[in-house]
């Protein structure tokens, strides 16, 4: 079952002002711990503010893009740290209208926020109906506070990547859990910005991943090929 993350406050941006004190008061400790403060984290997921872009259907505040960019300015204005991780929650959460609704309620549907690395430097082997996922992605900002992890990888079929027409390895999010991470936090900035840290999926057995053929070009067969997140 789906929980609204809007419950307390019904406009974003209002909510993002009402915190914007609380923000800035915690400035301090967010560039010293170089992370959010977990009730930080807490009223900003409360209010809706990770989630105005998830579709209301998983309880996002499905807002239009003025007011996303209006709410991270806002938080932004208070401490850029908490800007930046608002940003890369709101930015992550798109892919929820990209893939299949119970996978999407099953990141989004309670409040959850998902971090990540747009680099193509994972491994996913095919296996079964899925791919088994292993890899390293530095700097996941928000990786403290994240619920989700999206890690790019290159497809790999029998040991072989996965080619398109031109010869170029094909790659994909695996959008995996957080028990099947593990987080180191940067601390390698001045400022917080780095609120987050590198994802690291173990090598360890553990479940497959499949992915999304709404991510993948429509003639593009790929053994394996599912649906996003996890398939056990």
């Amino acid at each position: 079952m789906t929980t609204s993350t809007t419950a307390q406050h019904h406009d974003p941006l209002d909510a993002a002002v009402r915190l914007a004190p609380a923000i800035r008061e915690a400035a301090p400790e967010i560039d010293a711990a170089r992370q959010l403060p977990p009730e930080i984290v807490k009223a900003m997921r409360d209010a809706g503010l990770f989630h105005t872009n998830v579709p209301a259907v998983y309880g996002g505040g499905q807002c239009d893009p003025v007011t996303t960019c209006r709410v991270i300015e806002t938080v932004a204005a208070a401490d850029g740290s908490a800007g930046w991780c608002l940003m890369i929650a709101a930015q992550n959460a798109t892919i929820a209208g990209f893939v299949e609704p119970s996978f999407a309620a099953r990141i989004w549907g309670n409040g959850g926020i998902a971090a990540g690395s747009a680099r193509p430097i994972g491994r996913a082997e095919a296996e079964g109906d899925g791919y088994r996922v292993n890899g390293r992605w530095p700097f996941a900002s928000g990786s403290s506070h994240a619920t989700w992890f999206a890690g790019e990888s290159v497809l790999y079929h029998d040991g072989e990547p996965v080619r398109d027409e031109a010869g170029n390895p094909r790659s994909a999010f695996a959008v995996l859990p957080r028990d099947e991470v593990t987080t180191l936090l940067a601390r390698i900035a001045p400022v917080a910005s780095r609120a987050g840290g590198i994802a690291v999926v173990p090598t360890a057995p553990g479940p497959a991943y499949s992915f999304a053929p709404s991510l993948l070009e429509p003639d593009a067969a790929v053994p394996g090929a599912a649906a996003l997140a996890a398939t056990g």
